[in-house]
């Protein structure tokens, strides 16, 4: 049997294809997680984007029927529809605010330039100390992107909920003005 080192600065028994320690397993499995929260974050600030960008095309819709249907002649914008459409713009304009919201600049965690300093002192200490220390970083670095991002979905889906409310609003709105 042979040993050879592995990425983590362990080594990996060759015969096997097994770690010789938890650590390099849990510092592995650590990794693997904080690669998909950074990909969480993208596709929730993706996602932020797009709920920006639908509420805007829903609310210039709104206008433009608004203009067609309020430009005939001798029309008179009852109350009811009037107070639908109001009321979702503000659904539409509180579901952009949510998407800013979510991309918006968070405060995640990263190691710093002066965390990286620290550990030089110890560069030739045993490789267990260093995997701890980098695994020990990169747990920091997870648990607060996995919150900010536990927030952010929870303020995507407040936005999604309100452009269906803006909808289903303006919706109404519409089939009051055409059904008179």
């Amino acid at each position: 049997m042979t040993s050879g080192s592995d990425a983590t600065g362990g080594t990996v028994s060759e015969e096997a294809g097994a770690p010789e320690n938890a650590g390099i397993a849990f510092a592995k499995l650590l990794e693997e997680q904080l690669v998909e929260e950074r990909a969480r974050k993208t596709s929730l600030e993706a996602r932020g984007a797009a709920i920006i960008t639908t509420s805007g095309a829903l609310v210039t819709l709104l206008f433009g029927l608004a203009a067609l249907v309020t430009g005939q002649d001798g029309f008179e914008l009852g109350d009811q529809p009037r107070n639908l459409l109001g009321l979702g713009v503000l659904a539409f304009f509180a579901a952009a605010l949510a998407g800013l919201a979510v991309n918006f600049p968070w405060r995640y965690t990263e190691v710093t330039a002066k965390g990286f300093s620290d550990l030089l002192p110890h560069w030739d200490a045993a490789p267990q100390k260093g995997l701890r220390a980098a695994f020990e970083a990169r747990r920091k670095v997870y648990a607060r992107a996995r919150e900010v991002n536990g927030y952010k979905a929870i303020i995507v889906f407040l936005g999604m909920a309100l452009e269906v409310v803006g909808v289903v609003l303006v919706a109404t709105a519409v089939r009051s003005i055409l059904l008179g």
